[in-house]
């Protein structure tokens, strides 16, 4: 197991052998790696990882820590401190930081770190800050600096007549081009809200479907709306959101009863929500000769969870780790087809008032006469035979609750494979949630979280290449195959007749 407490945090690097997962290497010479905590959030930005803020415990922390990839070192970032000269000379590069706070996000663009909203220990809060992090990749190199650049926490406040999201915390974040994407959360209320900020113009917008426009509340009014199609995610916290693409998918959750075992994307070209199918892995042979005797695999579907973290590699998102009313330490791939489009037509699930995101291009597997699983929002899900369906078939008619609207049509596909990925039992990362995690050089980061009894500060992460260089072996069907030619008369050359009866 890979749960290290604070004082027993060490360089120990090894591995068992076959599993992805080890334990990251630290130097020697390296300051001390963040003390332990759940509810934090990192970043990656050139070669290092940045991690702010948590919950130690005992109370929210702002403490802003980086990770060097490249030398294997922890240092704590303070704004004045003088290993991080200043570009361009703004004073001494002090700032106010944000206060306190856990449940809130980050993300990176253009060069800077921000963190938006969170739960200070006495309230929701929604402000906005961003840390320049160009001194401390430059520190070696210092070059000119820019306009929109600083050195130092800065409060960032939209533009005028412009409305933020409510004060929230747990809510999801990306970066998409020149935007950061908002979803859901908890206010007061669990919401389904999905809101940008355009980091050039300084304004907040509402994403919004289309048959939501008449209907806008005085807290959105102030921002602008963009209309989109399709029906948006139902309304949770903790859930997790990552961009392939042009899309981001949308995972799990917590809806303040129920775990959330969905899939969501969103398409930011087309503007448009739609939901996931989920096909089986593959067909099997039955020792039937009857076509209507087929059996499938069986399709590994994540139990509904919140907490969790989820990355992307090599197209394809990872979900690790969360909360099913108990610490996990799960790994799931979930790994998409036909993002590039192509000929031909494909079912496809297109939330109601709105269609499936639409593209083109080379190379999209078609799946007319597969049998495919539509998974709803607790995680069940049904086999539908496409050879007895039709396009304008509905989920209805198939007998699939339809709590969402979802309806099948002919259009462009977006078709999902989960798939566990198992590693040595002996050599798991521990059982975790409200942990983080981030990609670099082919691996999945993840530090520190909540095993249910403690908080964490080890530093894991697991070899994405190691299980790319394994396969799974199926069950040899040699022998049934061999006895499924016996007594078949359509294996028959000769036929003897014994009095007059074959």
């Amino acid at each position: 197991m890979f749960n290290m407490s604070e004082s027993s945090y060490s360089n120990n690097n090894k591995a068992a052998p076959l599993s992805g997962w080890s334990t990251v290497e630290t130097s020697l010479a390296s300051s001390s790696p963040p003390h332990q905590r759940s509810l934090h959030t990192a970043a990656t930005s050139n070669h290092y990882c940045y991690i702010f803020g948590g919950y130690d415990g005992t109370s929210r922390v702002n403490d802003f820590y980086a990770y060097n990839f490249l030398t294997k070192t922890w240092s704590q970032i303070h704004p004045s401190n003088p290993t991080f000269p200043v570009v361009g000379g703004n004073n001494n590069g002090t700032g106010t930081p944000p206060s306190p706070r856990d449940r809130h996000v980050s993300i990176v663009h253009d060069n800077t770190f921000y963190v938006f909203g969170g739960f200070d220990g006495t309230s929701r809060v929604n402000d906005f800050y961003a840390f320049d992090l160009s001194s401390y990749h430059n520190a070696s190199s210092p070059s000119t600096n820019n306009a929109n650049s600083c050195q130092y926490w800065r409060k960032i406040r939209p533009s005028q007549h412009n409305t933020p999201p409510s004060p929230r915390h747990s809510h999801s974040a990306v970066v998409y081009k020149d935007c950061m994407y908002i979803f859901g959360g908890y206010d007061g209320s669990y919401r389904s809200d999905f809101q940008s900020f355009n980091f050039r113009t300084r304004r907040w917008n509402v994403v919004q479907p289309q048959h939501q426009n008449n209907n806008s509340t005085t807290a959105t009014a102030a921002a602008s709306t963009t209309s989109t199609g399709g029906r948006p995610p139902r309304a949770r916290y903790r859930a997790t959101c990552v961009v392939i693409k042009q899309y981001m998918i949308l995972y799990g959750g917590h809806d303040g009863t129920r775990h959330l075992n969905d899939v969501h994307v969103f398409d930011f070209e087309h503007v448009c929500w739609s939901s996931l199918l989920i096909n089986p892995p593959h067909p099997t042979s039955s020792s039937s000769s009857s076509s209507t005797s087929r059996s499938m695999d069986v399709v590994t579907m994540p139990i509904p969870r919140d907490s969790h973290v989820a990355v992307v590699w090599n197209d394809t998102m990872f979900v690790f780790g969360g909360s099913t009313g108990s610490a996990m330490n799960d790994l799931y791939e979930l790994k998409l087809e036909g993002l590039s489009g192509g000929s031909g037509t494909s079912l496809a699930v297109a939330a109601t008032g709105g269609t499936a995101a639409s593209s083109s291009s080379h190379g999209r597997r078609q799946v007319e006469e597969e049998d495919v699983y539509m998974n709803d929002d607790i995680g069940h899900h049904q086999v539908i035979d496409l050879e007895e369906t039709h396009g304008s078939t509905t989920i209805t008619d198939l007998g699939i609750d339809d709590d969402d609207g979802v309806v099948l049509g002919i259009s462009t596909p977006l078709v999902a494979r989960w798939r566990q990925i198992k590693t040595s039992p002996t050599a798991m990362a521990g059982h975790r949630f409200c942990h983080v995690g981030v990609v670099y050089d082919d691996a999945m980061f993840v530090f520190g979280g909540y095993d249910g009894s403690n908080r964490l500060n080890d530093f894991i992460k697991f070899d994405f290449a190691i299980d790319d260089l394994t396969c799974d072996i199926p069950q040899s069907t040699l022998l049934s195959d061999l006895r499924s030619f016996l007594n078949d008369d359509t294996f028959s050359d000769i036929t003897f007749l014994v009095e007059g009866q074959p």
